[in-house]
C-alpha cells in the first residue's frame, strides 16, 4: 500500500507547494523524473490488478498461434499486436502491460501539461486512473490514454492527428468509439451541410465496430446481470467536476471548440445517473463512464485558478482537492472489495511491498 502512496504523494505535495507557479525548466525536470517513476511501477509490476490473470492466460494462449492466427483470439487488433510482439521479445505479459502503462503515463502527463496546475492535474489522476484503470484494466487504459492525446491534438488544432489517436483507442478498445461523437458534433457545428455525410457514414463504423462487442456485452453482462460494485461512487467522481465546469464555463480559458466537447462530456457525466439507475446492469454503465475520466483531470487541474481569485483562496482550493482524492485512495484501498488484488502491490525488481 505504500507504493500507491507514494504515487499519490509526489504530485500532491508539488501541487501544494508550487500549484500553478512552477518554473518550466524545473517543471520538466521533474514531470521527467514522475514519467520513468509511474512507467516503471505500473509497467513492471506482477500478478497486481483485477485482470491480470485474465491478461496472462490471454498471452499464454497467444504464444501457441501464429501471426496469422493471432487476431482470432477476438481481442482488439491494437492489444493483440503489442502483445504478439512482446511475446517475439520474451517479454510475454509484461511487455504489453509496460507498453499500456508507457502510453498512460505520457498522455496523462502532456494532458497535466496543458492545465494551470499540472500538478494537481496529474494528482486527480492516481486514486483511479492510474492505480484502478492503468493496473487493472489495461486496454481501456490505453484506449483512454490515446483519447486524452486525442483531445490534446484537437486543442492544438491538429485534427488529421486526433482522428488518429481515436482510431488507435478503437484498436486498444473498440468501446472508445462512444467518444467519436463529441468530435464529429463539432464539424456539424461549423457546418449543417456535414450532418448528413457525418451520419451517413457513422452508421456503418458503428455497426461493424461494435456488433461483436455489442453481443458478447449482451451476453456477458446485462443478460448475466453483472453489477461492479461502486459504480455510482465512481460515476459521480465525474459528475463532481462536470457540474463544477457546467456552472462554470467561461471561466476556463479555452476555445469555443473545446467548451463545447467539454460540456459534451460533463452533460454525458451526468446522464450515466440516469443510465445507471435504468440499466440492468451497472458493469456496462461503470466501463464507459471510464472514458470520461479526463473531465477530472481538466477540471482539477484548472480549479486553483478558476474558483481561487486569490492566493490564499486558490492554496485552500487546492488544499481541499488534494484532500478529496486522499479520501477517495484511501477509502478504495481500504474497503473497495476488489482492492485485495491490488494489494500488496507486487514487482519484478523486489519480492512483495505494502
Amino acid at each position: 500500500m505504500l507504493v500507491y502512496w507514494i504515487m499519490f504523494a509526489a504530485p500532491a505535495v508539488a501541487s501544494f507547494l508550487f500549484g500553478s507557479d512552477t518554473h518550466r525548466r524545473t517543471n520538466r525536470l521533474s514531470l521527467a523524473v514522475l514519467f520513468f517513476v509511474y512507467a516503471i511501477l505500473i509497467g513492471l509490476r506482477t500478478d497486481t490488478g483485477g485482470d491480470w490473470i485474465n491478461y496472462s492466460d490471454f498471452t499464454e494462449n497467444l504464444s501457441f498461434l501464429s501471426f496469422a492466427n493471432i487476431f482470432s483470439q477476438g481481442s482488439e487488433a491494437g492489444y493483440v499486436i503489442v502483445t504478439w510482439i512482446s511475446l517475439q521479445l520474451g517479454w510475454g505479459v509484461y511487455g504489453a502491460s509496460a507498453f499500456c502503462g508507457l502510453v498512460l503515463t505520457y498522455a496523462i502527463i502532456r494532458f497535466a501539461r496543458h492545465q494551470p496546475d499540472t500538478w494537481l492535474s496529474i494528482t486527480s489522476s492516481v486514486p483511479y486512473l492510474i492505480i484502478v484503470v492503468g493496473m487493472g484494466y489495461i486496454r481501456q487504459a490505453a484506449a483512454i490514454a490515446f483519447i486524452m492525446l486525442a483531445l490534446i491534438n484537437f486543442e492544438e488544432r491538429k485534427r488529421f492527428w486526433s482522428a488518429g489517436f481515436i482510431v488507435l483507442a478503437a484498436l486498444f478498445h473498440t468501446s472508445a468509439i462512444v467518444t467519436l461523437p463529441f468530435f464529429l458534433i463539432i464539424f456539424v457545428r461549423r457546418n449543417i451541410l456535414y450532418i448528413v455525410p457525418i451520419i451517413i457514414g457513422s452508421i456503418p463504423v458503428f455497426v461493424f465496430a461494435l456488433r461483436e462487442k455489442y453481443n458478447a456485452m449482451v451476453e456477458n453482462y446485462i443478460n448475466a446481470e453483472y453489477d461492479s460494485t461502486g459504480t455510482l461512487i465512481r460515476i459521480l467522481m465525474n459528475v463532481v467536476p462536470a457540474l463544477i465546469f457546467l456552472l462554470n464555463r467561461r471561466k476556463f480559458k479555452m476555445s469555443d471548440d473545446m467548451r463545447l466537447i467539454w460540456t459534451m462530456f460533463s452533460i454525458t457525466s451526468c446522464l450515466l445517473i440516469a443510465a445507471f439507475a435504468v440499466s440492468p446492469s451497472s458493469t456496462v454503465v461503470d466501463r464507459l463512464g471510464l472514458y470520461l475520466i479526463p473531465i477530472q483531470l481538466m477540471v482539477f487541474g484548472n480549479l486553483p485558478v478558476v474558483l481561487g481569485a486569490k492566493m490564499d483562496d486558490a492554496r485552500l482550493i487546492n488544499f481541499f482537492a488534494i484532500g478529496y482524492y486522499a479520501s477517495v485512495q484511501f477509502i478504495w484501498l481500504n474497503y473497495a472489495t476488489n482492492a485485495f488484488a491490488w494489494l500488496p502491490y507486487k514487482s519484478l525488481l523486489w519480492s512483495d511491498a505494502g
